[in-house]
């Protein structure tokens, strides 16, 4: 890796927080050393004493105690000298700024606070930035001022990764943009105002995919990354050092379309003529992906550290996730075409995987590996049909077909007790039907003297109407 030419890409914070992870994650102790070196330079010529006491002082927290630390001391001398120079600095430009209030000068206020944004953000003390530049937005006198100043402040919130303060204010740039559209007059300042706008709408656009990079959102990521490699075609617009730079936005649009799109937006990406120029071994990934040579693809997934110095898809908080991702995504395109698959195949294919069975019903477990059953004792896996569901059945209709297979039911029971002669006629006529009940109740009544209480018989309150077959009890 040639670190100088890599490295030289970015400024300012970014730069050092890229040279710092590939000095604490790479393996190669020679490359180490020189990320710290070039890190060590970076902190003494901006005069960042907090950052060069946290990095060479020892002053890390427990995660990064377990990573790579530099094997050179801390220097005092130079400590003491540097912040002496910062607050001397400071104090220079803090006479200005009350110099500017003092004449209510907007403009000379606006400069003011922005030079001291510029001296906190070099020196470390990023908080004292952003409210500087915070603080700069109330002396804006226009809008593309605004825009300007809500740019630093977006780079400056993705080096804190202050991500909620990125969705504001790219909100907020938006808005300001739509604004200056419509307020534009003349054609020279229309022409201004529609370069200065796509620039900054560029720039908005990689903000708001890194912030939905950084935070997994891998699906919204993907959709601003591709979209901006197939519509800008000039490379060097999607260069802002203080952020990212054009390799990295074909690198993000890349990778996140294998993880989250489908077949044909990834082939419409591959063979995008400008997408991918500046990084070649993605679009041969790309064109690996559409010949279904999955094996290479899970291959190029498997190293630990594939994109040394990432500061949004390497390390061991950003990668592990994406890793796991287009691993599994791997799993589930080639498996897609087959109705059986057997599991020693897929381990010979893939033998990263260490624990295939384990992973496959992860999969299904999750539902990504949708209609499947593992056979564990002949170690296949199969597909079956997906089962129709069954739609929701109004009450209504329901309670009509049970009353229709009640009636039907008893409809047949009376077919058969007429079939085999088992249907009962009575003979009596209703008043005589009366009369007869009634006798037999006073029968009974007078039959049965033993009790002190007599017994009242079960008679039918309208014996006229009582069913004589079972389909008229419906």
């Amino acid at each position: 890796m040639d670190l100088e030419s890599y490295i030289g890409r970015y400024t300012g914070e970014t730069r050092l927080q890229r040279l710092l992870l590939i000095a604490r994650t790479t393996a190669d102790d020679a490359l180490a050393a020189q990320a710290f070196d070039m890190a060590e330079a970076q902190m003494k010529e901006d005069g960042n004493v907090n950052r060069y006491k946290e990095v060479f002082g020892g002053n890390n927290d427990e995660a990064d105690q377990q990573q790579r630390q530099p094997s050179k001391s801390i220097d005092p001398d130079w400590i003491t000298a540097a912040e002496a120079s910062n607050r001397s600095a400071r104090h220079v430009l803090q006479g200005r700024l009350s110099t500017a209030q003092s004449h209510l000068h907007k403009e000379a206020i606006r400069t003011a606070y922005l030079a001291l944004a510029q001296q906190d953000s070099k020196t470390g003390e990023l908080r004292d930035a952003m409210g500087s530049l915070l603080r700069a937005t109330d002396y804006c006198t226009t809008r593309s001022q605004t825009a300007h100043i809500s740019l630093l402040i977006l780079e400056l919130a993705l080096g804190m990764e202050n991500y909620a303060q990125v969705r504001e204010y790219v909100t907020k740039v938006e808005h300001t943009l739509g604004g200056a559209s419509s307020s534009a007059s003349s054609n020279v300042a229309v022409a201004a105002a529609a370069s200065g706008k796509e620039e900054v709408s560029i720039k908005l656009k990689i903000a708001s995919g890194l912030q939905a990079l950084a935070q997994r959102d891998y699906s919204a990521a993907a959709i601003c990354f591709t979209n901006l490699c197939r519509t800008t075609t000039d490379t060097s617009k999607l260069s802002w050092p203080g952020v990212t730079c054009a390799e990295d936005i074909a690198l993000y649009a890349s990778l996140l379309a294998l993880a989250t799109q489908d077949r044909a937006s990834i082939l419409e990406l591959s063979e995008h003529p400008e997408a991918l120029e500046l990084v070649p071994h993605m679009k041969e990934l790309l064109s690996q992906w559409s010949r279904a040579n999955y094996v290479k693809c899970m291959q190029a997934f498997t190293d630990e550290q594939p994109f040394l110095g990432d500061l949004y898809v390497s390390g061991p908080k950003r990668w592990p996730k994406l890793g796991q991702t287009l691993r599994e995504k791997c799993l589930m395109e080639y498996l897609r075409p087959y109705q059986c698959v057997k599991l020693d195949t897929m381990s010979q294919l893939f033998p990263s995987i260490p624990n295939l069975q384990d992973t496959l019903v992860d999969l299904m477990g999750r539902g990504l590996i949708e209609n499947a059953k593992l056979d564990c004792r002949t170690n296949v896996l199969y597909k079956t049909t997906a089962s129709t569901k069954k739609t929701a059945v109004p009450p209504d209709l329901t309670a009509m077909e049970q009353r229709l297979l009640d009636d039907s039911h008893a409809m047949l029971i009376r077919l058969a007790c007429l079939e085999y002669g088992l249907s009962v006629q009575d003979t009596k006529a209703p008043g005589r039907r009366r009369a007869a009940a009634a006798a037999a109740a006073a029968a009974y009544d007078g039959g049965d003297s033993s009790g002190d209480e007599s017994d009242t018989p079960m008679l039918d309150a309208d014996p006229l109407d009582s069913a004589a077959n079972p389909e008229d009890m419906y």
